[in-house]
């Protein structure tokens, strides 16, 4: 016998279902199958609406003001123009200071400022604040502070026992 004989009867009897299987499907088909009926649910209600915010007194402020939150070097907010600051200086005037020198180093500037109160000078870099004053530029032997309002000031270094004479420059905010 042939071992062909036995694959070919399986193989053969096996094509002979899938031709009968075929012309079922054609002469025969299957119903269609309806889907069930899909139903959309109710969106949940609404929460109800939170109250209106309510801002809180400026007075409940007042401690924001005084202490510093992130910046050591940060000094209480000057009053209006008609009232001194908490240094003793009136708010507009230049602090009396001497421009003790400058440091340059590629982007960095820094403004080595001591005032007449201080015992040390401190260093300010470009955008700190000074008695109401803010340092928008540091120059080579000078800085220019603006305050709102106000001309802008030119504080230029000098000896070592003269304090600098403020000029000020036609810029004003």
């Amino acid at each position: 016998m042939n071992l062909l004989t036995p694959a070919r009867t399986a193989l053969g009897s096996l094509c002979a279902l899938l031709a009968v299987a075929l012309c079922y499907e054609c002469f025969y088909p299957l119903p269609d199958i309806e889907a069930a009926p899909f139903h959309i649910a109710q969106p949940a209600p609404e929460p109800p609406a939170s109250p209106a915010f309510q801002m809180p007194p400026p007075a409940s402020f007042a401690a924001i003001d005084v202490r510093p939150i992130f910046d050591p070097s940060r000094r209480p907010v000057a009053g209006p123009p008609d009232q001194p600051s908490a240094d003793g200086i009136a708010a507009g005037a230049l602090p009396p200071m001497t421009l003790v020198g400058v440091i340059i180093d590629n982007q960095t500037r820094l403004a080595l400022i001591k005032l007449s109160q201080a015992q040390q000078a401190l260093s300010y870099a470009v955008g700190s604040s000074l008695a109401g004053w803010q340092i928008v530029e540091i120059g080579a032997d000078n800085i220019v502070l603006r305050a709102r309002g106000m001309a802008d000031q030119v504080v230029r270094m000098t000896g070592k026992s003269q304090s600098p004479a403020p000029q000020q420059t036609g810029n004003a905010l």
